[in-house]
């Protein structure tokens, strides 16, 4: 009866039913494991990020969240000093692992290790050896954004002191390219702006000659530049519609720059204020390689259901390395091209069927310029999509374009042609009189992809870069799917086109670094070939690639 008696109060004292969890842990810091005191904790629902639950690691570095629904969660770290990371973060740039909770459970014992920031500093002058005040010196590296167009990302800005120095701090260790100066440009805004007394001034964009390594809780001294003063120019012209041999009253000029210096397609659009009477007027202009372009609304259009405007538009390429003047830029009209939508039978298909209202736009369908040409100001727009399935693309302009069509969440572009030629296969050409109708061709047949990721001893590895690449065409950047695994090595990627793919899978990558075409190139020989079809369901095991 004893043993009785001490179960039933063992039984009591324990919670009824509960299906509420838990999750426990401490933060050291790497390398010591030290317990680290005060670290920001954030408990993020997978499925809803903004209902997050935040907490502070106490004197022991320890951190608990409880009555936790089931679930799976994230959970992030960050303190003054160290790097931002999440839980089974695999590398410093990359993502974590979910942590999954059943009800009821309770998660002990998660161990995170916290990295210590780096610090990079050194001077800037000029030719002569005199300190530059006010200088933003920043540290850089080149990646790719969610389009894969190559960019340069900021890791970190400091201006210098009176001295002429710089510290850049908490820097997440890496390497990076250290630049400073005057970004050229864009109505002679610059990084370099005047402070209390100090004089306001233009110089070269430099680089320092080697990129540096900066290390966990080490300071890299000695990242010095030499900066030339730069002169400013001035640009004057006119528009001139070609319609007309006259100017517009109302227009906009815009001034585009390409950063020839970094390789990278930098774009940033500078309004002109000095406008009148058909004349225009740039100044403080610093020397570079520019897109001179201007466009005006068409007077007359009758109004439209999905507020589209039709445009004459106007460009022009200028080299500016001094004074420019008589600048003439042309405004022509625009051009249009009729489509239709079509469904897998081949026949227009109910709006419902698209998901949208009647007469709305197809949220996300581009045609956007192919090849390294720059990005119009105004690029084309897709009107309302009519119940019968037509649409028309205005204000089209000679070139060579790209077709993406985003709001096609359930379905896929099973085909595409334009004068019975196949766009999906090379970019749509336009020269501005062709006739032809854009005809694409849906179909809610995709396919689907699940697999692990392991290491060479056969371990699951978790947090791991899972890429799905086109073989062919790999210039439709929307055919690239990045997932990452769970903590038992598993990934799954859905809703796939059908089509010939390679899958790769790294350790870790930089954000959308699967778009490195010289990366794709080394990490080919590890990569599984994989042939999606419609409908088709396939399960992988892939072989993890070290982190580049």
């Amino acid at each position: 009866m004893m043993w009785l008696l001490m179960a039933l109060l063992l039984q009591a004292t324990l919670p009824q039913g509960s299906s509420k969890g838990s999750v426990e842990g401490i933060v050291v810091r790497m390398g010591t494991n030290e317990p680290i005191e005060g670290v920001r904790v954030l408990l993020l629902p997978d499925r809803d990020q903004h209902k997050s639950s935040p907490g502070t690691t106490t004197k022991d570095g320890k951190f608990a969240f409880q009555n936790l629904a089931a679930g799976t969660y994230r959970l992030a770290f960050a303190s003054n000093g160290y790097v931002r990371q999440e839980y089974g973060q695999r590398v410093l740039n990359g993502v974590g692992t979910p942590v999954a909770l059943t009800a009821g459970q309770a998660i002990r014992g998660l161990v995170v290790q916290l990295t210590p920031t780096g610090t990079v500093s050194g001077r800037v002058q000029d030719n002569d050896g005199n300190p530059l005040p006010h200088v933003a010196v920043g540290l850089v590296r080149s990646g790719y954004n969610e389009d894969g167009r190559k960019i340069l990302r900021s890791f970190g800005t400091a201006f210098t002191n009176d001295l002429g120095e710089y510290r850049i701090y908490f820097v997440t260790p890496g390497r990076y390219d250290v630049m400073a100066g005057t970004i050229p440009g864009l109505q002679g805004e610059e990084l370099f702006s005047g402070t209390g007394d100090a004089i306001r001034q233009a110089f070269n964009t430099a680089f320092f000659p080697t990129p540096v390594d900066v290390q966990p809780g080490t300071e890299r001294r000695g990242a010095d530049l030499v900066l030339q003063k730069q002169s400013r120019w001035r640009i004057r012209g006119r528009v001139v519609d070609s319609s007309s041999g006259k100017a517009p009253e109302k227009v906009s000029v815009r001034l585009v720059y390409r950063n020839a210096a970094t390789g990278v397609d930098n774009w940033g659009e500078s309004p002109n204020p000095y406008y009148q009477n058909g004349a225009f007027e740039f100044r403080n202009v610093v020397p570079g390689s520019y897109t001179l372009s201007a466009f005006f609304e068409e007077s007359g259009q009758p109004q439209r259901d999905d507020r589209i405007r039709i445009y004459r538009v106007g460009s022009a390429p200028l080299d500016v390395y001094s004074d420019m003047d008589g600048v003439v830029v042309t405004l022509n009209p625009t051009s249009s091209i009729s489509g239709r939508v079509l469904g897998p039978d081949g026949q227009p298909a109910p709006l419902w069927f698209w998901n949208i209202s009647t007469g709305g736009p197809p949220q996300g369908a581009q045609l956007r310029p192919a090849g390294e040409r720059p990005a119009p100001v105004l690029g084309p727009q897709f009107s309302g999509l009519q119940p019968d399935g037509t649409f028309r693309v205005f204000n089209l302009t000679p070139g060579e374009y790209l077709l993406s069509m985003d709001w096609l969440s359930d379905q896929y572009i099973k085909e595409a042609r334009f004068g019975g030629i196949d766009v999906l296969k090379q970019p749509l050409h336009f020269t501005g009189s062709e006739n032809g109708v854009l005809e694409i061709a849906v179909s809610p047949n995709m396919g689907a992809i699940e697999g692990r990721v392991v290491n060479e001893r056969l371990e699951a590895v978790s947090a791991a870069q899972v890429a799905l690449v086109p073989n062919q065409n790999r210039e439709r950047v929307k055919l690239f799917r990045g997932v990452t695994t769970d903590a038992n090595g598993r990934f799954s990627i859905s809703k796939i086109a059908p089509g010939d793919y390679k899958l790769f899978a790294w350790e870790g990558l930089d954000p959308f670094g699967y778009f490195d075409p010289e990366l794709l190139r080394r990490s080919e020989p590890k990569s599984f070939s994989v042939q999606v079809g419609e409908l088709s369901s396939q399960s992988v095991t892939l072989t993890a690639i070290p982190a580049p």
